[in-house]
């Protein structure tokens, strides 16, 4: 049996309150052969909007695999992924924004699907699908 590709999940997060919820819900919902999602972080910049809360409560799911940090006041996307960079990553590392809608379950294995065909590949870019 082939091992499963592990994928950390990076999520910089600022004034998220409308759609953070949505993303967590859809990242637990993923599915795909020869992937598993191991880890989803989450880096709160100084939000005041109720983001913080809404990651806090989704935390306490079940199998939720959510690490969250957070900053007390912004200071700006570079040190965010600084910032989540340093909590670790898996074989596979994906970096969401947080304005994004998940639309499917197969979302995440569609995007890493052609590192897990071809380990040539290092890194891949979906832009403007909808």
């Amino acid at each position: 049996m082939k091992k499963k590709i592990g994928i950390t999940i990076l999520i910089p997060v600022f004034q998220a309150r409308e759609n953070i919820g949505n993303i967590i819900k859809a990242l637990l919902q993923q599915k795909g052969k020869g992937i598993v999602i191991e880890k989803i972080h989450i880096h709160s910049d100084g939000s005041t909007d109720g983001s913080d809360e809404i990651i806090k409560m989704m935390q306490k799911m079940k199998d939720s695999k959510i690490e969250f940090s957070s900053s007390t006041k912004n200071k700006g996307h570079l040190k965010t992924m600084t910032q989540l960079f340093k909590r670790g990553i898996s074989d596979v590392t994906v970096i969401l924004n947080d304005d994004i809608r998940i639309i499917s379950d197969r979302t995440i294995y569609n995007l890493v699907s052609p590192l897990i065909k071809d380990r040539r590949i290092n890194l891949v870019n979906e832009i403007g699908r909808a």
